[in-house]
């Protein structure tokens, strides 16, 4: 019986430790071991000057430069409400220096962005002809080839290129003479870059007094500096100057295209607020380009304030009513109203209370209004285009 049991338990073990002749199972393998990292030869730092000695700290390359990160949240661009109307920032040397620097506004009737760029030196040579009397200035040329800035030889006085196109004019929620907003067009103009100062008429007045032996009304602001726009002066006479320069009285079509641009805006500066320089109210006078803010997208100067302009149209309570062809569509280069309502009353625009663009009043052909003066227009079409070439010195 002990002798059965101890074979039992012989056979036990052997099926314990499995079949293989009582050799041992196969070990389970090692744990994976990450190779030790390769040491890392360090070269020593140059010894760093004492602070406050000489020599110069070591600059460190970009990647091991830290940045704080400026986080912005939407107060870095709040605007907050003014009490007043306008702001006022100190003057600053490099905008005066730069105000004939202007973002050009890119080819199209109506444009929504901007091309900037510094107007390029030397002599300009554009493939059309000027008339008699006007000079290009050093500076870009169209693609259609007019020069964008040009001079009459005969006051000094510098134009600016307004291109042809749609803009809007007047409103539709101002006074009844200012409604409806319209599209315009008109074609391209050069239009005087500011008011006809008091200097300029005078030179006029005398040329006509020696040459012509004729005598006209001086400025009623004639003792005035002599770049103060002259005021008081009659549409009839404004109209006589321009026409002795070359020139015509703009139209109110030309006159808003030029100060409101391809964007149609209700101030030469947009949208916004002015920025003066200083401190600036509706009816005052100042030296003709004295706020480089009161400038149009096409660089023309004093459109908000300084003097009140005439304009070429017959005044008609209900004109821009009659500014739609009768299919509703923009007559082209519209001239105004057949005749004036009050009878022998003109346009005039500019310097309204709020410097709105589409403001506009009246008066008498033959009335000198001490806060009117005028600027001129040079108009330019198909017509007046020459295969010749025209140079200006540099």
């Amino acid at each position: 019986m002990s002798r059965s049991i101890s074979l039992l338990i012989l056979v036990s073990l052997t099926l314990l430790n499995g079949c293989g002749g009582g050799e041992s199972g196969p070990a389970a393998p090692p744990p994976l071991v990450a190779p030790p990292p390769s040491p890392v030869s360090l070269t020593p730092a140059p010894a760093q000057p004492a602070a406050g000695g000489p020599g110069k700290a070591k600059k460190l390359p970009a990647a091991e430069v830290e940045v704080s990160p400026k986080f912005y949240t939407t107060r870095d661009f709040e605007v907050l409400p003014a009490h007043a109307n306008f702001e006022i920032a100190p003057p600053s040397e490099t905008a005066t220096a730069r105000s004939s620097d202007r973002l050009s506004p890119a080819a199209g009737e109506n444009s929504s962005f901007m091309i900037a760029g510094l107007p390029p030196k030397g002599v300009v040579r554009s493939t059309l002809k000027l008339p008699s009397g006007f000079e290009a200035l050093p500076g870009d040329v169209t693609e259609s080839g007019w020069p964008k800035r040009i001079r009459c030889t005969a006051d000094g006085m510098v134009l600016v290129l307004i291109p042809g196109g749609v803009t809007e004019v007047g409103t539709n929620s101002g006074p009844a003479d200012c409604r409806p907003q319209h599209p315009a067009f008109v074609s391209d103009f050069y239009m005087d870059i500011h008011e006809v100062t008091v200097g300029q008429f005078l030179d006029l007045r005398e040329q006509l007094r020696v040459n012509d032996k004729k005598l006209i009304a001086a400025p009623s602001n004639e003792r005035a500096e002599q770049n103060q726009p002259a005021l008081g002066v009659s549409f009839n006479l404004a109209r006589e100057y321009a026409e002795a320069r070359g020139r015509s009285l703009p139209t109110e079509a030309e006159w808003e295209r030029a100060a409101r641009g391809n964007g149609s805006f209700t101030y030469p500066w947009g949208e916004g607020r002015p920025l003066w320089s200083r401190h600036r109210e509706p009816g005052q006078m100042d030296p003709v380009m004295s706020f480089h803010s009161d400038v149009s997208p096409f660089g023309v100067f004093d459109l908000a304030g300084n003097a009140r302009e005439w304009c070429a149209d017959w005044y008609q309570n209900d004109a821009f009513k009659q500014a739609l062809a009768p299919d509703g569509s923009p007559r082209r280069d519209w001239t105004g109203p057949q005749r004036g309502d009050p009878v022998g009353h003109h346009v005039i625009k500019g310097n309204p209370r709020g410097w709105e663009l589409w403001a506009r009043s009246h008066e008498t052909m033959t009335k000198g209004i001490p806060d009117v003066g005028f600027r001129c227009v040079l108009r330019i079409g198909s017509g007046a285009a020459s295969s010749l070439s025209s140079t200006a010195a540099p």
